[in-house]
Formats: C-alpha cells, sequence, structure tokens
C-alpha cells in the first residue's frame, strides 16, 4: 500500500435546490472565485439537459468532454458563457488547474480533488461537489448557501468501509 501524500483540499456538498425556490447553478458558484482567469479550465464529463445556446450543438461539447484525454479545455470567459446557456446541468465534471499541463483525469476521485485546484461537480440534478485548495472559497460558498455538508477529500473511500 503506498502512502499518500497530504494535500490540504477543502470539499463542500451544495443541495441543488437551495432554500424556497431557489436553485444552487453553476455561475452562482462561479462568482465566488477569485482570479479564475489565472486557472486552466476543462468540463471532464457534460451532460445537459437544457441548453439554449447555438453553435457548437451541445451533443458535440457532450462528446468532446468525454472523449478527449484532457477533456473539453475551456476559456474562462466561454465557460461562463456556458454556464448562462446551460440552464440545467444533469452530470458535471469541471476543473480548474494551475496550468494546462496539470489537466488530466485521474481514476481515483481522490486524486482529482487533489490534483486540481478547482473541481466542480454536478450530480444528477441533485447536488454540487467542490473541492478546492483554496479555502477561503469553500467558505464562502458555505456562508452563500443553505444545505451545505462539509466533505473530507477521502469520504468516498471512507464511504466504502
Amino acid at each position: 500500500m503506498s502512502k499518500r501524500k497530504k494535500v490540504s483540499v477543502s470539499g463542500l456538498r451544495i443541495q441543488y435546490k437551495n432554500g424556497k425556490n431557489g436553485y444552487v447553478e453553476l455561475q452562482d458558484i462561479l462568482k465566488e472565485i477569485n482570479e479564475p482567469e489565472s486557472f486552466s479550465w476543462s468540463i471532464l464529463l457534460l451532460e445537459v439537459h437544457r441548453y439554449y445556446g447555438s453553435e457548437p450543438s451541445i451533443v458535440d461539447l457532450e462528446n468532446q468532454a468525454s472523449d478527449q484525454p484532457q477533456g473539453l479545455e475551456i476559456s474562462w470567459n466561454w465557460l461562463n458563457t456556458l454556464a448562462e446557456d446551460v440552464t440545467q446541468f444533469e452530470n458535471l465534471i469541471l476543473v480548474g488547474c494551475s496550468s494546462r499541463s496539470e489537466i488530466k483525469r485521474w481514476e481515483n476521485p481522490l486524486d482529482q480533488y487533489e490534483n486540481s485546484y478547482i473541481y466542480i461537480e454536478m450530480f444528477d440534478f441533485g447536488y454540487w461537489e467542490v473541492f478546492s485548495k483554496d479555502h477561503a472559497f469553500i467558505k464562502r460558498l458555505e456562508n452563500k448557501f443553505k444545505n451545505t455538508e462539509t466533505l473530507s477529500p477521502d469520504f468516498r473511500e471512507i464511504d466504502k468501509g
């Protein structure tokens, strides 16, 4: 059994339905990121329920995200446009890394959290999971939204028992 190097990552689960009639959308999370242009962004998984953009087609984007080794690399501006054009992400994995060379698909979710500066995932219209090395970012999200739960980066391994 190999020893893991300890990386300081904070995590938070945010219920998609958050409050009486409110929903937490991707752009609500993106607004809390400091200096987002300094990161390289990639979508590793994209499944959309409602998309109001025109070009490229959402099917093309979904295929690029799942077919490319580094996912669908995307600029910060285009990411924000996509977040506005999609009214419902069914499933999404978005990573922000310090450099383009760090973008990679990891088999183990813990490796993905620890090797991405920011990791954002939507699960089946149910909740967002956000991990980051920026603990203040996670704290801002926790303060901004109701119905949150703090996550340890190794929570999936703990659940396996």
